[in-house]
Parts: C-alpha cells; structure tokens; sequence
C-alpha cells in the first residue's frame, strides 16, 4: 500500500499546497517568505515551521503505532 501525506492547515479538511511567497508571513513563527499556503483560508507555514510539524507528525506516528516503518 502507498501512502501520501497530504499537509494540512489548522482547520479541518484544508489541505496546503506548495506555493512559495514572499511578502507574506509564516503563521507560526511571522518569517516573512512562505512556502505552504492553505487552498481554502489565508493559513500559510514557512518551510522550516512546515518541517517542524512533518518531524513532530512521524515522532507521534512511530511512539504511539499509527505508522509502519518496515
């Protein structure tokens, strides 16, 4: 089986696309270039706080049985 994570935005069901910008801020840490924008709201994440969120998904994925690493 093949698995894709899709990222998504704070709300339920808003999935983000790659769609970098500059002159708008990362709503997590306000750097001023973005890299994932949200396709339904203004929610946007640089690539660094986008990482971030990707890291902290697998650690809770891997502690708590939710993925398979094999």
């Amino acid at each position: 089986m093949d698995f894709k994570l899709i990222p998504i935005c704070s709300e339920v069901g808003h999935e983000m696309t790659y769609k970098y910008k500059s002159g708008y801020s990362c709503d997590i840490c306000k750097k001023r270039v973005v890299s994932y924008k949200c396709d339904n709201c203004e929610y946007s994440r640089c690539s660094g706080c986008h990482r971030d969120i990707l890291a902290s998904e697998e650690i809770v994925n891997g502690l708590f049985g939710y993925g398979s690493f094999a």
